[in-house]
């Protein structure tokens, strides 16, 4: 989960390309202009888990951050292309 989500922020120190193809990039930071970085968090046990996701942007956009936020975690649901 972690690599499909990655980690994206305006500004990037990875150089150019790292993490492009990323939900992270490509549909949380390159379709909506107020989110400032994604990431998701995915740790795993022998006996339980946790996944999370976050995005920050302006707290003027809060309810649209948290739109697309939910969006996002509700495409986890759909088959997974090549």
């Amino acid at each position: 989960m972690n690599t499909i989500i990655g980690s994206a922020t305006a500004f990037s120190s990875g150089g150019p390309g790292k993490g492009m193809y990323c939900r992270a990039v490509t549909n949380l930071m390159q379709r909506n202009d107020f989110v400032d970085s994604a990431s998701c968090i995915n740790s795993h046990f022998t006996d339980s888990g946790l996944f999370g996701m976050t995005v920050e942007g302006p707290g003027s956009h809060s309810q649209e951050l948290l739109g697309v936020l939910v969006d996002e975690l509700n495409k986890l649901k759909e088959p997974i292309s090549d």
